[in-house]
């Protein structure tokens, strides 16, 4: 007997993905949790681990650099995630219990990016190269700061990697929207949320997040008051959160008075809401 869903998530790190993992258990989910440490780099390899018959988790192989080239490398994710729906769909013990029309996507940062791909987004070098060449640059060029351009092909950059096993898609502060053809935003056919603070220091909503809602017929858009870039992770253990206290950006959230495990709660009731609703119970 088939379960009533699978959601496959994508996310920055390791971190802040439990609260809403829990969450999609409690509703009787299958969750697919794809780590992308540090940044990836894509291989055919993989490793499937299953805890309480609800939870499976695939990790790729990775260099575990940190390189500006690699974190140009957003079309890979997309593909990442349909090899991994593709073996799991075909795995004798998870395939049968998965309803293959019942299969959401949910990401944040170049997660979000990557929900917004398996919808039918399109990602454009050329575009996002002229924004970061322009007045209009946002901090988000930073993140390749420094990219040996010569190292990346750019060959598959501009594929499309919709992925029409997926039925809804949800993306927080997704990524890259400077960079995203907008034709290919209307031409998405499956419902999406979009999740956004009113402040972020590293992806402007106006040019992200709320650029890719306005843009996709149908979507709807959800904007906390609180936080920033980094509010959808979980506090850190006292190791990270030293570690990262003098870095530029608050990961960890030690340096803000934001709540976030209230904000984790919002948006977790939102993400199975609107889950519950388009794939249906």
């Amino acid at each position: 007997m088939p379960w009533q869903k699978a959601v496959s998530i994508d996310h920055f790190g390791r971190l802040g993905r439990g609260r809403r993992r829990a969450k999609f258990i409690k509703q009787g989910s299958i969750t697919k949790l794809v780590d992308h440490v540090i940044a990836l780099q894509y291989d055919s390899t993989f490793e499937a681990s299953l805890f309480d018959n609800t939870i499976v988790g695939f990790k790729f192989r990775t260099l575990l650099n940190n390189e500006p080239e690699e974190t140009l490398r957003l079309w890979n994710r997309p593909a990442d995630l349909s090899f991994v729906l593709t073996r799991l769909l075909a795995d004798p013990f998870w395939g049968q219990r998965i309803d293959a029309n019942r299969i959401g996507v949910a990401g944040h940062s170049s997660g979000g990016y990557t929900a917004f791909a398996l919808a039918g987004a399109i990602y454009d070098a050329d575009v996002m190269a002229a924004y970061c060449e322009s007045d209009r640059r946002g901090p988000d060029c930073e993140l390749v700061k420094g990219v040996d351009f010569g190292k990346v092909d750019f060959s598959a950059a501009s594929e499309s990697y919709r992925d029409r096993r997926i039925r809804a898609s949800l993306a927080m502060a997704p990524a890259a929207g400077n960079g995203i053809r907008s034709s290919s935003l209307a031409a998405i056919a499956i419902p999406v949320h979009v999740v956004t603070t009113e402040y972020d220091a590293i992806l402007d909503p106006a040019r992200n997040a709320i650029h890719y809602a306005k843009q996709t017929p149908g979507s709807t858009m959800s904007v906390e008051r609180e936080g920033g870039h980094f509010v959808y992770l979980s506090r850190c253990s006292l190791v990270t959160a030293v570690f990262t206290y003098f870095l530029e950006f608050d990961i960890c959230g030690t340096r803000s008075s934001v709540d976030r495990d209230a904000v984790h709660r919002r948006i977790s009731g939102q993400a199975v809401a609107f889950f519950d609703e388009k794939l249906g119970m």
